[in-house]
């Protein structure tokens, strides 16, 4: 039913000027006409050209004036609805990237990726800090540092409440690089 409307209000917006404008028209022809004393002149041409034009516009492939402005009108439209066209295909291409870029790292794992750019990395064995950690490793956003890694990390964990993870691991450039890119979509896309 929505839809029906809908299309019933886009064919009425599509079509009243190419109504009311001619009706206009015939009504102040047939006034001038009659102060004229039925004479058709320069002005009732015009009104007449008036008229017609809501029918014939679709139809003008340019439009000259004296030689001193050329106007391709349907190029111009192709051209509107060619851009029209790309930034929709574009808009869908940004949001399918953020919906790729939103399910590759959860947002405790970009903290993470933060956290390798600080001089130090203190963190506390939560329940879901060293899967993450494996995670961001599998992806290869971070690295072990030499001879030290997961096993050495829980080591320090089972010592220490809050253990410096750069010991242990080092964010790698395309961690970077991912971060970085991840901020810039976040930021474009609003």
């Amino acid at each position: 039913m929505g839809k029906e409307k809908k299309k019933y209000g886009d064919l009425l917006l599509q079509f009243w000027p190419k109504l009311l404008i001619p009706f206009i028209a015939l009504v102040l022809i047939v006034i001038h006409m009659f102060g004229s004393g039925y004479q058709i002149d320069a002005i009732t041409l015009g009104l007449l050209i008036f008229a017609t034009l809501p029918w014939i516009w679709g139809r003008i492939q340019n439009f000259e004036l004296i030689g001193v402005a050329k106007v391709e009108l349907r190029e111009i439209k192709d051209k509107v609805e060619q851009a029209q066209s790309e930034i929709q295909s574009q808009q869908a291409e940004l949001r399918a990237i953020r919906l790729l870029i939103g399910n590759l790292v959860t947002k405790p794992e970009l903290q993470h990726l933060q956290n390798f750019k600080a001089s130090a990395f203190l963190a506390e064995n939560s329940g879901n800090f060293i899967p993450e950690l494996r995670h961001l490793s599998l992806l290869g956003f971070i690295e072990r540092q030499p001879d030290r890694g997961f096993r050495s990390l829980e080591g320090a964990f089972g010592q220490n409440r809050q253990v410096n993870v750069k010991d242990h691991f080092k964010i790698r450039k395309e961690g970077e690089e991912f971060y970085e890119q991840y901020k810039q979509i976040l930021n474009e896309l609003g």
